[in-house]
């Protein structure tokens, strides 16, 4: 004799908004213990014989790639900018964690101080030049973590009218939000767009951009040991 279960009822429309934002809370919060049990971005930077840096300092670029993914995707979800463009950018603008802004001050994304800045900061010579064209030391945002760094990025981007418009471009088209950062502004390099178009196609980041579920199931299958 086999019993029925009794059919499951229907939540009402506010539980079943508080089970989803409960499930998603869970989610974010694993997510974020597995980046702090992966032990942070210096590890990554010791494996043997990896590329090597401007500096003439070892690189392991998949590790890194894959851990600033993991900080890049949990912005995604947060602001809206693309991982892909994120994560290109740090590699960028860090010099994959070699740059001096980067040790000294976990900017990974050559975010100046600007007048609004009330934070620490770092010192470094830049593109920044004086009246007789001499380079100048600029001020950089210094941060207490490296999340801090990609958060304050992408508050960065969405703040400044500067960059509203790249938030009007399909979040799947990297190659557009690439020339729209060059357009506004973001970095003085005339290639800026080409490189980080480069760095996204090389290592496939704009898998990263896909919608939701996937980053959580990618996320998720990141964190599992091997």
């Amino acid at each position: 004799m086999t019993t029925e279960r009794p059919a499951r009822l229907p939540l009402a429309p506010h539980a079943a908004e508080a089970a989803v934002a409960d499930g998603r809370l869970v989610i974010r919060t694993l997510l974020l213990a597995a980046i702090l049990a992966w032990g942070g971005l210096l590890s990554v930077l010791r494996a043997a014989d990896p590329p090597v840096g401007n500096d003439g300092l070892a690189v392991d670029e998949g590790a890194f790639v894959a851990e600033v993914s993991a900080l890049a995707v949990i912005e995604r979800l947060r602001s809206g900018v693309p991982a892909s463009i994120t994560v290109a950018q740090a590699i960028l603008e860090s010099d994959w964690g070699r740059a001096p802004i980067a040790v000294q001050g976990n900017n990974f994304f050559g975010i100046k101080c600007k007048s609004a800045w009330a934070g620490t900061s770092v010192a470094h010579v830049d593109d920044d030049r004086d009246a007789a064209g001499r380079p100048v030391t600029s001020c950089f945002r210094a941060y207490g973590s490296v999340p801090e760094s990609f958060r304050d990025h992408s508050d960065f981007l969405v703040g400044s009218e500067r960059y509203a418009a790249l938030f009007g471009v399909d979040p799947l088209d990297y190659r557009g939000w690439a020339r729209g950062l060059s357009a506004c502004g973001y970095a003085t390099d005339p290639l800026y767009a080409d490189k980080l178009i480069a760095l996204i196609e090389r290592f496939e980041l704009y898998t990263l951009d896909f919608p939701e579920v996937m980053h959580e199931q990618w996320l998720m299958a990141m964190s599992e040991p091997e």
